[in-house]
């Protein structure tokens, strides 16, 4: 293997910060998905050889666990991503035997010919190179092998979900909620030995807070998607609840910060996922690429959860024979 750490700081953040997939844990697609990938991985009772591309912290890696524990299959796993992952030990896996390559880009990783009999990827081949990487899975992929992909598309809910997030980060942006807390913080830090009601300043703040909150409340009410706006709001004001009034302004003013941060990063997030989504032209062009790089059996179909499309299903079979040079 070689390696080669990219700029990869906001999902550096992410994986830092969570265990588990890029998708909340709490999000329902994530049902949608470990039942696609043990509906897979329970038909195998062999031995199998896995390469799992852009892998973050190994969400896959525990469906698959999971799915051969009554298989008795026995998988060998190698897990690749460009960024700084955290995934967990080995020891936490029973039926799984893996192995993880943190900061090593796909496009530049090197495996033997022929050593996979499955390759796959969840939200994460998209975001890559992906003639590279179809031309390299074509030459790591063993004579009948697999090749199985969850992308995002241009037009599934979470795209879509995405969409509407970045709206509402706009509506914030452009509202200067969080500019005006800190300022009001600000101010009550300064003159936390006085009375902050009598001071004009922190009062017209106030005010305008205030004003401010109640303009993006009716805002909301007209979104399709209003939690994450809503959501967002409950934090900021939180921070002047009177549970947290026994903290110094300054404490509060840093969290804040931190929370804006934060939001900023989950935007630059959103934004690298809505660009990278598949639409129907770049479906046909990846079928072209994979049946021209040694695939057959092209087969797309949208993931339905809930009566929602999640993303698209890439799923081909290697055409080569043990006979190609």
């Amino acid at each position: 293997m070689t390696s080669n750490a990219g700029d990869t700081a906001e999902w550096d953040r992410l994986w830092f910060s969570q265990s588990g997939g890029a998708l909340r844990d709490s999000d329902p697609a994530n049902v949608a998905l470990e039942d696609f990938w043990t509906k897979i991985f329970s038909k195998y009772s062999g031995k199998l050889n896995v390469l799992d591309i852009a892998c973050g912290n190994g969400v896959l890696a525990g469906y698959i666990d999971k799915a051969v524990e009554e298989s008795g299959g026995k998988i060998n796993y190698v897990g690749v991503d460009k960024a700084l992952i955290d995934p967990p030990p080995s020891s936490r896996f029973k039926h799984l035997y893996p192995e993880f390559f943190p900061n090593q880009a796909i496009e530049e990783a090197r495996f033997e010919t022929a050593k996979f009999d499955l390759i796959i990827s969840q939200f994460g081949f998209e975001y890559c190179d992906r003639e590279r990487i179809t031309e390299l899975a074509s030459s790591w992929i063993r004579p009948g092998g697999r090749l199985i992909l969850i992308v995002h598309s241009s037009t599934s809910a979470i795209t879509l979900a995405s969409k509407q997030v970045i709206e509402q980060l706009r509506l914030l942006e452009e509202c200067a909620l969080v500019p005006l807390i800190y300022r009001l913080l600000d101010r009550l830090d300064k003159i936390s030995g006085g009375k902050p009601e009598e001071d004009k300043e922190a009062e017209f703040l106030r005010g305008r807070i205030n004003t401010t909150v109640t303009d993006l409340q009716s805002i909301s009410e007209k979104l399709l998607e209003p939690k994450f706006l809503e959501g967002t709001i409950a934090v900021l004001l939180s921070l002047f609840s009177s549970k947290r009034s026994h903290i110094p302004p300054s404490i509060r003013n840093e969290n804040l910060l931190k929370i804006s941060r934060d939001l900023q990063h989950y935007q630059s997030r959103l934004k690298q996922q809505i660009a990278s989504a598949l639409n129907k032209e770049d479906l046909r062009a990846l079928r072209s690429l994979q049946e021209r790089t040694g695939f057959e059996k092209v087969h797309f179909s949208p993931l339905i959860h809930i009566d929602e499309e999640i993303g698209q299903v890439v799923d081909a079979l290697s055409s080569k024979t043990f006979l190609d040079p």
